[in-house]
């Protein structure tokens, strides 16, 4: 049963990071459906301590930009998704935000919007600029928006054969 725009395997499988985006805004049912997404990713012990940040001014987006050493294409994204997590969010916080993201970039891409994460190197800056509380942890953004009309079409880098990365059992026993 097909609940989005394409497939989950065809989403997830055709999306790439991708960083050029044309100045359209994102409509906000589209939007709310990838915060949905985002509010349904699970969470270690059920917690839920993570929380999304929506940055569309561009005030704001310059912000998020500023606080990653490799960001300025983040002024051009029509949205920032600045992921939150509480600092008593468990034993490994990032892998909630991770699946929160995930979760964002494949809806987004079903819904046919360019992504991509951006580490955020200077947390006390954005929590400052957002009015982030000191409790929580801002390790990662997502940008995105509509592809450029002049955007490229490009391949992603090739990917390990599945052979090179799956292991049975063992390390030592491969996947055939």
């Amino acid at each position: 049963m097909r609940l989005l725009g394409m497939d989950a395997y065809k989403a997830v499988v055709e999306k790439r990071d991708k960083r050029e985006f044309d100045s359209r805004p994102i409509p906000e049912e589209i939007l709310v459906k990838i915060m949905q997404a985002t509010r349904m990713a699970g969470s270690g012990k059920n917690r839920q301590t993570g929380r999304v940040v929506v940055v569309t001014n561009q005030e704001g987006r310059e912000s998020v930009a500023a606080s990653g050493d490799f960001g300025d294409w983040i002024n051009q994204a029509s949205v920032a998704l600045v992921f939150a997590i509480h600092s008593d969010g468990g034993l490994r916080p990032d892998f909630d935000i991770g699946r929160m993201a995930q979760n964002a970039m494949i809806v987004a891409n079903s819904e046919g919007l360019y992504s991509c994460p951006m580490t955020v190197y200077r947390q006390q800056e954005l929590k400052t600029a957002l009015g982030i509380p000191d409790e929580y942890d801002v390790p990662m953004v997502v940008g995105m928006g509509f592809p450029a009309g002049g955007s490229k079409k490009s391949k992603s880098h090739p990917r390990i054969p599945l052979e090179d990365m799956v292991y049975r059992e063992t390390w030592q026993d491969g996947l055939v």
